[in-house]
């Protein structure tokens, strides 16, 4: 595969990237909810479980994917052609060998609990240890795409994947249920792989390079820790939920998760393009004051996106429930919780890169471990009685504040910036959020309707007062952004 990055600028890349994203994450969207329709709250709690394995099945590379996201690009600086291909081979041994245990370990832990509690749904569950590999294989093709900052490629592969996997997906979960869903989805994977092998040659081929893989894994576990403790406390409520209250409730609640992934993609865009250039800056300056200055601006302009996204997804929530999905009305209240908490993650994720990109891993490992910590504390503590999902939701939010503050503290200092700066920085991405929470709280959620028509016009009507002063707002960001 050619090794020549995009030599686009970052704007567009940017553009590419989120576009692809955005188009991506609303096709899953409409997938979520069709599956939602389609299988009930007790299958689609089981598939949302499913979803919790996957995500955790990621790091079954043991950090050699990520320490090759931050290794090859630097390389790639320093001119160092060989090394960065034997970073990107070895990662690809690693993961690939990862993926084959971590969905060994799947299927025999689903025949164990089939055998000894009558845990249902075994089939399902043998399916979904296929489509863990398949799902790392991609994983892996994406990063290292990016390593190579080829954007455009990496975001045909999504789109690729998003549109198969929805509409494959849909149909076969229509026709066959939760088994049907998940052989389209393997399907779909194995679409996009052939699709980037076609577009880009070959992908590279896996090498288990001792050396290659002791320095990969060396830097790579410690920031692989910090990734897998984040979606650990991303998805801690869920798991507890799945453990302790089953299935049912796990599907009333996975439900509004579909929608804070949306306004959390931003962030993730920004990063996937930023960070291999600052880990580019950094390979050639060495200085650890050029990190922070090269984020500060999109992180204060993805606070003012984020709050009148936030707003209208919290204003339109209801919709899909009360007209589409009556059934998980219980998912209605905490989804309202959840979203006004995504926000915090928006304006976490940058700081979070610049800590990496500075080598502060244990700094960001401690953050990480104790919120999830907290918020596992939390909402064990609120599922000792009755199971409440808004008091679930509350639980989880206190420990994505928490880990706001203590992100952007660290990120600040590690910089170098002033007390005073940084306490100027954190008002300027606090504004946005504060005058959402305060525009909610005059406004409010629509009051329940007698018919469709009605609710989207009332709804329509609060949209307008809670988003066009916010949109004002960004407006004012964005062009003082592209001034300054």
């Amino acid at each position: 595969m050619s090794a020549s990055p995009s030599r686009s600028g970052p704007l567009r890349q940017l553009s590419v990237v989120s576009g692809a994203r955005y188009a991506s994450e609303g096709l899953f969207v409409v997938r979520g909810f069709a599956l939602a329709h389609l299988l009930g709250p007790e299958l689609f709690g089981t598939w949302s479980a499913m979803r919790l394995v996957r995500r955790l099945g990621q790091f079954s590379a043991l950090g050699a994917t990520t320490g090759m996201l931050r290794l090859a690009p630097v390389a790639d600086g320093r001119r160092d052609r060989r090394a960065a291909d034997d970073y990107r081979r070895t990662a690809a041994g690693v993961a690939l060998a990862g993926a084959l245990g971590f969905a060994v370990l799947t299927a025999a832990s689903a025949a164990g609990a089939h055998a000894l509690l009558g845990a249902p749904h075994l089939e399902a569950w043998l399916c979904l240890a296929v489509v863990i590999v398949l799902a790392q294989l991609y994983a892996y093709s994406q990063a290292q795409l990016q390593s190579r900052q080829r954007f455009t490629l990496a975001s045909a592969a999504l789109l690729c994947f998003a549109v198969t996997s929805t509409g494959l997906g849909v149909l076969a979960a229509w026709g066959f249920g939760l088994g049907g869903f998940l052989a389209a989805l393997g399907l779909s994977y194995l679409l996009a792989l052939a699709g980037v092998a076609a577009a880009a040659g070959a992908l590279p081929r896996p090498l288990l390079e001792r050396g290659a893989a002791r320095e990969l894994l060396g830097v790579g576990q410690r920031i692989v820790i910090a990734q897998a403790l984040n979606t650990l406390h991303w998805n801690v409520d869920k798991l507890l939920l799945w453990t302790l209250a089953g299935s049912v409730s796990l599907g009333f609640y996975a439900i509004p998760t579909y929608l804070t992934n949306v306004v959390t993609l931003l962030p993730v865009a920004v990063s996937a393009v930023l960070y291999p250039r600052l880990l580019e800056r950094l390979g050639r300056s060495r200085q650890s004051a050029e990190a922070w200055p090269y984020l500060e601006r999109a992180n204060v302009m993805l606070a003012s996106l984020a709050a009148p996204a936030v707003g209208l997804l919290y204003l339109v929530l209801h919709l899909p429930f009360v007209w589409f999905l009556p059934d998980y009305l219980p998912g209605l209240a905490p989804g309202r919780v959840l979203l006004l908490a995504s926000f915090l993650p928006v304006v976490t994720l940058l700081p979070s890169s610049v800590l990496l990109a500075l080598g502060r891993e244990r700094t960001l490992i401690a953050i990480r471990g104790g919120c999830a910590a907290v918020s596992a504390a939390a909402v064990a503590l609120t599922l000792a009685g009755d199971v409440d999902l808004q008091r679930v939701a509350l639980a989880t939010s206190v420990g994505f504040a928490l880990k706001c503050a203590l992100t952007l503290f660290a990120s600040c200092r590690s910089s170098g910036l002033s007390r005073q700066r940084s306490v100027a920085l954190f008002a300027r991405l606090t504004a946005p959020y504060a005058a959402l929470l305060g525009l909610l709280l005059w406004v409010g959620p629509a009051p329940p309707a007698p018919d469709l028509r009605s609710d989207l016009l009332e709804t329509f009507r609060r949209v307008l007062l809670v988003c066009g002063p916010l949109a004002l707002w960004t407006g004012f960001a964005l062009w003082r952004g592209s001034r300054g």
